[in-house]
């Protein structure tokens, strides 16, 4: 018997290049961006740049939460998807953080089905953040036969 194999189609990626541009966020701030279908993707990831703290000690805390509509309808925390209370050392510190959600850590049985970032800063700080997401879908495509046959006896 032979059969075609797959392969990933490594250009089925969806950036959001500004999920939040890059500003500065006020003390007590709470940025929160778009809401994100995940329905027709597998995973995805933000990545999150903060640099330029106003002062030593500075806080930042950011969390993904899950909805069940694109206007945030039962939104609750994803569990372990966070940077929990990070505090700067220095007032030039740069960081980047990545936060990594896999579809099955949605809880797709009770159809959640969209992602949002929100962050936090501490009440007496500044920080200059940005913020890109990048989701991915698993889409697979024949090998051509010619290329590799898989024979199985």
């Amino acid at each position: 018997m032979e059969r075609a194999l797959y392969e990933l189609d490594r250009f089925d990626n969806d950036v959001t290049a500004s999920y939040f541009e890059p500003q500065l966020v006020a003390a007590g701030a709470e940025p929160t961006g778009a809401w994100l279908s995940m329905l027709p993707y597998d995973r995805a990831m933000f990545m999150l740049m903060a640099g330029d703290w106003t002062n030593i000690g500075d806080q930042l805390d950011a969390q993904v939460y899950q909805a069940t509509t694109n206007a945030g309808a039962g939104a609750k925390v994803i569990a372990g998807k966070a940077i929990t209370t990070y505090t700067s050392l220095a007032t030039d510190e740069d960081n980047l953080w990545y936060i990594h959600i896999d579809v099955s850590e949605l809880d797709v049985d009770l159809y959640f089905a969209y992602i949002q970032l929100q962050i936090t800063v501490s009440a007496n700080d500044s920080v200059y953040i940005a913020a890109l997401c990048e989701r991915e879908s698993r889409v697979f495509e024949p090998v051509p036969v010619i290329n590799v046959t898989e024979i199985i006896a």
